[in-house]
Parts: C-alpha cells; structure tokens; sequence
C-alpha cells in the first residue's frame, strides 16, 4: 500500500484484554457477545453509510 517509510517500524499488536478510556471501552471481539448486536446496527443504515464496503452484511439472506 503506497511506497515504504523507511523510518518507521512495526509496532507491537495492542493487548488483548479491553481497554477502558474516558468516553468508550475497547474490547476484544466476541462472536457470542457482539455479533446480533453488530447485525442489529448494521441493519438500521437503512442508507448504506455506515460501512459502504460491508453493506453484504445487511441481510445474509439476501440473493445480492
């Protein structure tokens, strides 16, 4: 992706445990905890904007 930046090395993968700030928590994804929720959310874009590149995910039963 693009041409390399020679001074810039790999940085380590963030934890896996959750992360709690002032506003959010960042977790671990979940497939028991968050996928009927993720489902729910992305089925309420009735306009496609959330994820234009994930819009399949909408309906999985769908002929699209």
């Amino acid at each position: 992706m693009g041409f390399a930046v020679p001074s810039v090395s790999q940085r380590p993968a963030p934890p896996r445990t959750g992360m709690q700030g002032q506003f959010c928590r960042v977790v671990p994804p979940d497939i028991e905890q968050h996928a009927a929720d993720l489902y729910i959310a992305n089925t309420e874009d009735t306009e496609g904007q959330m994820w234009p590149y994930l819009t399949f995910f909408a309906d999985p039963l769908s002929s699209d």
